[in-house]
């Protein structure tokens, strides 16, 4: 592997039409709180923001608000500018609602999907698909709602373990927020999620039709458990469409309970089945055998030809080296891309911190890749590369990255978004506007 690219950053301007000279705190709705999770932008340029909601009596629901392309609150969405409700059917009292995830659909209606805790008091995911106006579309489920439950598995049936918070890359966050689901390009909604609660955690993926309606051809009666032998413990973290109906999920794991880690791709076919026909029958890992370091996968991007991008870090047990922000591209059977980087991974330190890219879009119509990231000095970062892997020099005042100082920024809760010229990112309850030159 290639020594990594150090990349000096310029400081990014916030764009001064939207909100308050580019930045606005988010507004809360009536009687109420308001949490963000994650963020999307519909074909009239307008924010759309999921996450959760409280209310004066303690209702805990899911919540989604839409802001204008200028930051003001669109009060013609929804109920004053919110969209909000439970999953549970049976809207008992006791069950908590939130969307972690947004997806605006080709027809313009918006897809929401999180954590639905029960009464019981396990807890499940679900789903809403809202119109473009805000209202619950009838005809997806249970008047506009799915209730996903957990297919509870017993430790004899688990075939991947895993340790809670165990030791992460050095002086990064311990835990990273990642896209959970995505929709194929039949219309099938696909959700990564942990099938039990309880040690031995195991990963897996579940798939709803068009209507709600759970895929009784995928997996096991919709549901397909992910297994990754002979890894001791995983962590995935976001899942993608990849070509021909297929799936891809990423993220890392090892044998060595947290102190090294390999990254970990996966491929599975529309009926939620191993890719045969990649890498190692649909596991891929970086590196293959004994990791000296820690190797992340955060999120996957589809390139053109139908390649797979993913992004993450490398991390070292060594004080005196940086954590590497890293960049891989993969042909669709798991080899890797030679025209990208010549094959090899790319890695890069921005600003001379530990790095990270956390996130990925491919831009067209050059295919430029647009890289999301931050450094362990509380930039929030962005970098641009060609589609081979090259620093793209007309980025940035030809820095090919620019970073906002946002005071105390952690990525796990503080998604972004590109739209045109715009790059949206959160911190807590203040949302940016910066401006891509």
């Amino acid at each position: 592997m290639s020594a990594p690219i150090h990349f000096p950053s310029t400081l990014g301007k916030l764009d001064p039409t939207f909100g308050d000279s580019g930045q606005l705190s988010l507004p809360w709705p009536e009687g109420g709180a308001f949490y963000q999770e994650n963020m999307a932008v519909d074909a009239q340029g307008n924010l759309l923001i999921c996450g959760q909601a409280t209310q004066r009596g303690g209702e805990l629901l899911y919540a989604c608000l839409r802001l204008k392309p200028d930051g003001e609150l669109d009060k013609s969405f929804g109920v004053n500018g919110f969209a909000m409700g439970v999953y549970d059917y049976d809207k008992n009292p006791h069950s908590e609602s939130g969307a972690q995830n947004i997806i605006v659909l080709p027809d313009g209606k918006i897809l929401l999907g999180g954590i639905n805790y029960r009464a019981d008091p396990l807890s499940d995911h679900g789903m809403a698909r809202l119109n473009a106006d805000g209202s619950l579309d009838h005809s997806f489920g249970i008047n506009g709602t799915v209730q996903i439950d957990r297919p509870y598995l017993s430790n004899a049936q688990a075939t991947v373990r895993h340790l809670p918070r165990h030791r992460e890359t050095r002086n990064l966050p311990d835990w990273f927020g990642g896209r959970n689901m995505c929709v194929l390009d039949d219309g099938r909604i696909v959700m990564l999620m942990e099938f039990t609660l309880s040690l031995p955690v195991v990963y897996g993926l579940v798939c709803v039709r068009p209507n709600g309606k759970l895929d009784s051809g995928f997996g096991d009666a919709g549901y397909a458990q992910i297994a990754n032998d002979p890894l001791l413990w995983v962590r995935y973290h976001s899942v993608i469409a990849a070509e021909d109906g297929k799936i891809a999920v990423c993220g890392y794991g090892d044998n060595d309970n947290g102190y090294r880690t390999s990254a970990i791709l996966l491929k599975f076919t529309g009926k939620g089945v191993p890719d045969q026909g990649f890498a190692d029958k649909g596991v891929l890992l970086f590196p293959k055998n004994n990791p000296t370091a820690f190797n992340q996968f955060y999120g996957i991007a589809v390139q053109p030809n139908k390649r797979l991008l993913v992004c993450g870090t490398i991390g070292s047990n060594d004080s005196s080296r940086k954590n590497e922000a890293l960049l891989m591209s993969f042909e669709p059977d798991g080899s890797p891309n030679i025209q990208f980087n010549r094959g090899q991974p790319l890695a890069a330190i921005i600003d001379g911190a530990d790095s990270v890219w956390s996130a990925a879009m491919v831009v067209q119509p050059e295919a430029k890749i647009m890289l999301i990231g931050f450094s362990t000095d509380q930039q929030f970062t962005f970098t641009r590369v060609l589609s081979d892997g090259i620093p793209d020099k007309k980025f940035a005042k030809g820095h090919a990255a620019t970073h906002y100082p946002v005071v105390h920024y952690r990525w796990y809760s503080a998604p972004a978004q590109f739209h045109g010229n715009r790059i949206y990112f959160m911190y807590q309850a203040q949302l940016y506007c910066g401006l891509i030159d």
